[in-house]
């Protein structure tokens, strides 16, 4: 075998080699479905929070902060705080802040933008220049439950007291018009599955006492009710099994689990018991399962979802020394907690979804054992052969 032919193979192998070497390999700690875990907490503690997802990070934006409290008073304050959250790093950073302070509004994103909008507040937060815009308001101002993007229009439901609205904006025209009303009063929680709109919730009413002075409690329900936007009309779907008061509800898309609706909710119980549970609704077979309650009590906090792993974000909790709603001296606590769900199916792309995983899971991180052999040494190693061989040809001859 001639020397130039013995030198070629030993630069093939060494390519073949430095290529395996520079091959990214997954850490040992996999995903682990119906798991929890803690993430980096927000700069500022609130509740009361809007939330929402642009190109793989999370915007925390708005809600409320404890202002003061005694023994027999409370007074929290609205703040415009906005904060960005990249799960890649698990760190959060301060974005341009709100015009004017609020909490209880509802967020949509459409073509990248994050519309907030609740009383008569319409913004629209554009993560790109960081910079905020003022809308059309809703032609009835009123704190909402639900906003949702189908079919290139935002749904805005709930407000008032009777809870039944139903408005739609466009934000290609900035304009509004209404819709068919919710068929059940209610409070709860909404989102898209398949372009309908789900609401899920609970109606309760008040209990009253009889003329005998003996305490009549009230009914108590609860519902899901499906709404086209392509009909503009109304469906029923298989109820909640437990009652809650209230709740954020999360959609996992498919890209990197089953396709499910996750309802985070606040269950009808006695103060400081256990106060979230999780109710998973799969709305092609219309039917409920159990998944692992949120670690830390708390309500009023937001959720998201990136790659289909959900985050819960902030919140407030009431405790009451002596297990009575009546008593004085409850505490409130704001919270900056951010805990990390793992959905059912996770790692494994539904085959009914049409999204592609554009990226890796997002708790499972990328390592490179041997850094220095790399892509780069690949190039380095053919060009050192490529002359080596040329050398040798020039002294053959």
């Amino acid at each position: 075998m001639s020397k130039s032919v013995a030198l070629l193979l030993v630069l093939v192998f060494l390519t073949a080699s430095s290529i395996m070497v520079a091959k990214p390999v997954f850490s040992s700690v996999e995903a682990t479905e119906d798991t929890w875990a803690a993430k980096a907490p927000m700069h500022q503690a609130r509740a009361g929070l809007g939330v929402a997802v642009v190109n793989g990070k999370i915007y925390a934006i708005g809600g409320m902060v404890l202002k003061y409290q005694d023994r027999f008073r409370t007074e929290s304050v609205d703040v415009a705080t906005n904060e960005e959250y990249d799960p890649s790093t698990d760190t959060w950073a301060f974005k341009a802040p709100m015009p004017t302070p609020n909490s209880a509004f509802v967020t949509a994103v459409y073509q990248d933008l994050i519309y907030c909008i609740g009383g008569s507040m319409n913004i629209v937060y554009n993560p790109a220049n960081d910079t905020w815009k003022t809308k059309t308001p809703m032609p009835i101002a009123r704190t909402c439950w639900g906003a949702n993007v189908a079919n290139g229009k935002i749904y805005v439901l709930g407000g008032l007291s009777n809870d039944t609205f139903n408005e739609v904006y466009d934000p290609a025209t900035d304009t509004w018009t209404t819709k068919e009303s919710i068929p059940t009063q209610s409070g709860g929680c909404s989102g898209v599955f398949n372009d309908k709109i789900y609401v899920i919730g609970s109606k309760f009413e008040q209990g009253y006492f009889d003329e005998l002075d003996h305490y009549v409690p009230g009914n108590h329900t609860s519902f899901t009710q499906i709404y086209d936007p392509a009909t503009d009309a109304w469906s029923t779907g298989a109820s909640p099994p437990i009652l809650f008061k209230t709740a954020s509800v999360c959609v996992t898309t498919g890209v990197m689990a089953s396709r499910r609706m996750y309802v985070f909710s606040n269950p009808n119980t006695a103060p400081n018991a256990s106060l979230h549970i999780n109710q998973v609704y799969d709305p092609e077979t219309d039917s409920w399962a159990s998944g692992a309650a949120v670690p830390t009590s708390r309500e009023r906090f937001a959720t998201a979802a990136v790659d289909d792993l959900i985050y819960v974000i902030g919140g407030f909790a009431i405790t009451y020394p002596d297990m009575s709603y009546w008593s004085t001296g409850g505490v409130l606590n704001y919270f900056s907690t951010v805990e990390q769900y793992t959905p059912f199916g996770y790692g494994t792309p539904d085959p009914s979804s049409s999204s592609p995983a554009t990226t890796p899971p997002n708790n499972v991180q990328e390592t490179f054992p041997v850094v220095p052999v790399a892509a780069a040494s690949v190039g380095s190693v053919i060009v050192v052969g490529v002359g080596l061989l040329v050398y040798f040809k020039k002294r053959k001859h």
